[in-house]
């Protein structure tokens, strides 16, 4: 976890003392399978982990992004969530 300066860009609320420095948090929680090749993300909101094959992703000639709001929220295989980043 980190924290912003108590005049820096924290988030206002987020804290309990207000004189001291607000936290931050991300909001989705990724794994790490370099075994077999995995990216395992987790959206705030999902039940499960959506699961990308990196060897695939590898073979592409184009980058492509996923949207967290896009992931399924029961997990799975993230793929069909991936779309060609647009230029511009």
């Amino acid at each position: 976890m980190t924290i912003d300066p108590a005049h820096g860009c924290g988030f206002p609320g987020h804290n309990l003392n207000p004189s001291a420095p607000s936290t931050e948090y991300t909001s989705w929680t990724n794994l790490s399978d370099l075994n077999r090749s995995r990216l395992l993300v987790r959206g705030y909101t999902s039940f499960n982990y959506t699961s990308f094959d990196l060897k695939a992703l590898s073979d592409k000639n184009e980058l492509l992004v996923a949207m967290l709001s896009d992931l399924p929220s029961m997990g799975g295989d993230g793929a069909a969530a991936m779309a060609p980043l647009k230029a511009g």
